[in-house]
């Protein structure tokens, strides 16, 4: 319940960012984090000497966080309408990627082009030697060749 109340609050004062960008997923992504500030944040708090800055620290950073993914993708949409192809789109990402991205990860980072263009360009990218391609099924996941 407090997180959509600090979302509607956010929407109330000019920061849309939660209609484009899930600040709940980003929040989950460090979930350990969220926790241990507001632990942090509570301590002392029914002598009244509890400080909330780490948590207001925090979720400054996740909106950080959201704002700067937006970019990125408003970014790549920008760069495929200025005629960039598909495989071009994907190898940016890639370029950009540290660690390991499944499919699923550049198609929803990449929303300007189609699931199966992205899917075509990652094997391309694969064929090259750009990236590398583990796993099978759904367990499919890809890293940079530069990485190893």
């Amino acid at each position: 319940m407090s997180r959509l109340l600090t979302l509607l609050l956010l929407y109330k004062n000019g920061y849309s960012v939660g209609k484009y960008i899930s600040i709940e997923k980003q929040i989950e992504k460090t979930k350990d984090r969220y926790y241990d500030t507001l632990e942090e944040s509570d301590a002392g708090w029914h002598e009244e000497e509890n400080d909330p800055t780490p948590f207001i620290r925090y979720m400054l950073q996740v909106i950080l966080a959201c704002y700067t993914e937006f970019e990125e993708r408003v970014g790549l949409m920008t760069e495929s309408r200025n005629g960039s192809t598909a495989y071009d789109i994907v190898k940016r990402y890639t370029e950009e990627k540290i660690g390991k991205f499944m499919g699923a990860d550049v198609v929803a980072h990449c929303p300007s082009i189609g699931r199966s263009s992205a899917l075509a360009a990652l094997k391309k990218l694969t064929e090259e030697g750009l990236i590398i391609r583990e796993g099978s099924g759904r367990s499919t996941f890809y890293v940079r060749a530069d990485s190893k």
